[in-house]
């Protein structure tokens, strides 16, 4: 039986060899594509695509250095497809990956649109420096409010005067922008009240009450409620974030929202701060937890 199937293995062309390889390769290519990570992740599925690929590889041109091309190549279609589904398996925490603050303090958030404009020194040259960004919360009885320090472009402990075209809308001027001691948490923004002054004071969620795999909503003021699932926490190179994903497919967050408070369960949770996008699969929505940047804000106050 052994020398039939090694005769007829034998009567099988070069051509045909070939063929069949890079058909299989092709499929290989396809079942990542479309084949859920769930169903992949399962048996070690996607390690045996990997493998089959580049032993297809090696059988068009036997060469050493083809299946390591073939290896780097496949593994580039897996991120490619796959990027967001590895993110959410292997970087995600339900619990956070450092201590939150402890705090019981409530504070008036914001989603309002702010417009600043300041002069920046540089080395050669005054540079005028202009943007909109949202208003994360107002501090009460304080004349003080936080916005998303990125959005500005501010390096740590930046104090800037405010041109007289600033303007938090529907307020008036205000006049100076200070970066927080950490600028990845925020800006201080002085002599800003906030524009409704019935509008109540919600608490920050400590670690308890932050629900993973529950719904929350970005709160905007321009574009209304934005339906998000809390998917847990992760850690990258510029800070500790609760990752959240979009419930509602039609929905677009872009620049000028990074501030927007994220509420659930009658509590401010986060404070949206970017999104990490990938080609295919799901965009994660990064969010700095509130207590942090409450935190930070009380450790520039008192500097």
């Amino acid at each position: 039986m052994s020398d039939q199937a090694d005769r007829l293995v034998g009567r099988i062309s070069p051509k045909a060899k070939k063929i069949t390889a890079g058909v299989t390769m092709l499929l290989c290519v396809a079942a990542v594509f479309v084949l859920p990570f769930e169903f992949l992740r399962v048996g070690h599925r996607l390690t045996v695509l990997v493998g089959l690929f580049c032993y297809c590889a090696y059988t068009l041109h036997r060469r050493w250095w083809v299946p390591v091309l073939a290896f780097v190549v496949m593994m580039g279609v897996c991120v490619y497809t796959l990027g967001g589904d590895l993110f959410a398996y292997e970087m995600i925490s339900e619990r956070p990956l450092q201590p939150l603050p402890t705090l019981e303090v409530s504070v008036v958030p914001g989603g309002e649109l702010f417009k600043w404009s300041a002069l920046v020194e540089q080395r050669t040259s005054i540079e005028l420096r202009r943007s909109w960004v949202t208003v994360c919360f107002y501090v009460p009885d304080d004349d003080l409010c936080a916005i998303a320090a990125h959005s500005c472009g501010l390096e740590a402990g930046d104090v800037l005067d405010l041109t007289e075209d600033s303007e938090a809308l529907p307020a008036g001027p205000s006049p100076k922008v200070r970066g927080l001691a950490d600028v990845q948490e925020g800006v201080a923004i002085e002599k800003v009240k906030c524009p409704e002054p019935d509008r109540k004071a919600i608490p920050l969620a400590g670690e308890e009450d932050i629900k993973v795999g529950e719904e929350a909503v970005i709160r905007t003021l321009s574009t209304g409620d934005i339906r998000v699932e809390v998917m847990g926490f992760t850690t990258l190179k510029d800070g500790h974030f609760l990752v959240l994903q979009l419930l509602d497919d039609d929905v677009e967050v872009g620049p000028g929202m990074s501030g927007s408070p994220v509420m659930q369960s009658g509590k401010i949770v986060a404070f949206f701060s970017g999104i990490t996008p990938y080609v295919i699969g799901p965009d994660f929505l990064l969010a700095r937890p509130a207590v942090e940047v409450y935190q930070a804000l009380q450790e520039h106050l008192e500097q």
